[in-house]
């Protein structure tokens, strides 16, 4: 069971400095897979380290890097969310 916060966070370890860090989300500058373009993907899942910079997951990269490759994402614009 993860620890909690008093504002009822998820508390993880920092893969960095391995002190408690919270789960929260942030908004990235991705490139798309043609490399051509950057988008801004919003509120995504992120691990915010106050001894650290906030940092996307390995695992969270992974599915948006799936998600940016497997999906059509012309439509979306320069500015979405997954």
């Amino acid at each position: 069971m993860k620890k909690k916060t008093p504002k009822g966070e998820n508390m993880v370890e920092c893969i960095w400095c391995g002190k408690e860090a919270n789960e929260g989300v942030k908004n990235c500058y991705w490139i798309t897979p043609d490399g051509k373009k950057t988008v801004e993907i919003l509120s995504i899942p992120a691990i915010i380290c106050p001894h650290c910079e906030p940092y996307v997951s390995d695992e969270i990269t992974q599915k948006i890097e799936e998600a940016l490759y497997l999906n059509d994402i012309a439509a979306l614009g320069l500015k979405f969310s997954l």
